[in-house]
């Protein structure tokens, strides 16, 4: 569902994305992959975001608010990929 939310909210500021989601114990294993990490924050404590050095980190509240973290996303993009914004 979260899935859903950030590629709605993405599609709509144009920015092109592949998104994986995952349990909170194994998402270390994305360390190699991922740009952008964002993490419910009831899983923060469970999630170990030491193991993301260099990658922009969300904590997010409502997992459910696109408008939000679609708004955090395009920031980052913004600063640190500027031209993978189409159009």
């Amino acid at each position: 569902m979260q899935e859903a939310v950030v590629s709605k909210a993405l599609k709509a500021r144009n920015i092109p994305c592949e998104l994986q989601h995952t349990a909170a114990g194994e998402s270390a294993g994305f360390n190699n992959w991922v740009d952008i990490v964002a993490v419910s924050k009831m899983m923060v404590d469970i999630v170990n975001l030491e193991s993301f050095p260099g990658k922009s980190i969300i904590v997010r509240e409502n997992v459910m608010d696109g408008e939000k973290i679609g708004t955090q996303i395009e920031a980052i993009v913004k600063e640190k990929f500027p031209l993978v914004i189409k159009g």
